[in-house]
C-alpha cells in the first residue's frame, strides 16, 4: 500500500509537470536536484518528503491538496 501511494503521488507530479510544459531536466534544475531524482520520484521509487512536496507545489503553482487528491 505504501508504495502505491508513492506511485500515485509521482504520477500526479508527472501530470502537473507536463501541463506546465517542463522536462524532467528543467524541473530538476529549478529544484536543484538531479534529473534521476525527478524520474525516481515520478516512478514512485523515492518517497517524497513533505518539504519536497511543498517545493513541487510552489514550482508547479498548484495547491498541495491537488498533488495528494487521489491519496487522501
Amino acid at each position: 500500500m505504501q508504495n502505491d501511494v508513492y506511485v500515485i503521488i509521482g504520477t500526479r507530479i508527472r501530470y502537473f509537470r507536463n501541463i506546465n510544459q517542463l522536462t524532467q531536466i528543467e524541473m530538476a534544475n529549478l529544484m536543484d536536484v538531479s534529473q534521476s531524482t525527478i524520474c525516481n520520484i515520478e516512478n514512485g521509487i523515492y518517497p517524497v518528503p513533505l518539504h519536497v512536496l511543498i517545493q513541487v507545489s510552489a514550482l508547479l503553482q498548484i495547491p498541495l491538496k491537488d498533488l495528494l487528491s487521489e491519496v487522501i
